[in-house]
């Protein structure tokens, strides 16, 4: 959702997103970890993940996205941004979808 959310943000680059996300989502053990957090990085501008301790072990994972410009605190609320607006977006599709199975049911 990040990439389409980016893609109708006048403030945000889509293409970039799409780019990293094509590049990077398959960089994560989970299978769905890096899918929308490389569009997002791809989006912003910025570089995400990286080595992280979990349970006290440090794991080295990899980077997502490229460091376009450096991360600031406002990075927050731009993330929050996106994240709602591509949940507002795929509530969209699925009401669409939902009425035209409703209508040729």
């Amino acid at each position: 959702a990040s990439r389409f959310s980016a893609m109708l943000d006048p403030n945000r680059s889509g293409d970039r997103a799409l780019k990293i996300w094509r590049r990077d989502r398959r960089k994560h053990a989970s299978p769905n970890a890096a899918q929308t957090e490389s569009a997002c990085a791809g989006a912003l501008g910025i570089r995400l993940g990286g080595p992280a301790f979990y349970f006290g072990k440090l794991m080295d994972k990899s980077y997502l996205g490229d460091p376009v410009r450096e991360m600031e605190p406002e990075d927050i609320p731009r993330a929050d941004s996106l994240l709602i607006l591509g949940s507002i977006l795929g509530m969209l599709i699925f009401m669409v979808l939902r009425g035209i199975v409703v209508l040729l049911w």
